[in-house]
């Protein structure tokens, strides 16, 4: 990766140096604005390069705007249904598909799920009973008492309104 006082690999004609900036994103007509965006810029012809970092930070950010913005439930909002129903990222992986590792994805920020797995997660997150009617649930008796708990959560939250 590049770094302060190397020669632009555009121009090669100047040298970068560090700039931080606001970088705004547009999805689907919302904006997205980035603080402490650190970039590289040539003095020579004012192109720029991103900061690995920068990068790296933006994706998250950049993926769960997507999400916000398509109406899809978010990295932190996937991982409090898997914990509710009481199952490992592993466990919902091999009950939902997708592979081991495809799970942890959806939870870390790494990848969205499609619209169908949303809509799936938000029917078991709404009615956690329906976990037992899925291949693969690692244990009968461990999803009863899962869909005992939720439900009596449930049903509390109700009572609270």
């Amino acid at each position: 990766m590049y770094k302060q006082g190397d020669s632009c690999p555009l121009c090669g004609g100047g040298n970068l140096f560090e700039k931080v900036v606001e970088e705004h994103f547009s999805y689907k007509g919302h904006a997205l604005t980035v603080p402490d965006y650190r970039i590289l810029e040539c003095a020579a012809c004012g192109e720029a390069v991103v900061d690995k970092e920068s990068a790296r930070r933006a994706e998250k950010l950049l993926r769960d705007f997507g999400r916000q913005v398509d109406g899809l439930l978010m990295a932190v909002e996937i991982k409090r249904i898997r914990r509710k129903l009481h199952l490992t990222q592993e466990q919902m992986a091999t009950i939902l598909g997708g592979g081991l590792k495809g799970f942890a994805r959806y939870e870390n920020g790494q990848v969205v799920q499609s619209r169908a797995m949303d809509n799936l997660l938000r029917i078991l997150d709404r009615f956690p009973e329906s976990l037992g009617a899925l291949p693969g649930v690692p244990d009968q008796k461990a999803a009863a008492v899962a869909v005992c708990e939720a439900d009596e959560e449930y049903e509390g939250k109700r009572k609270k309104r």
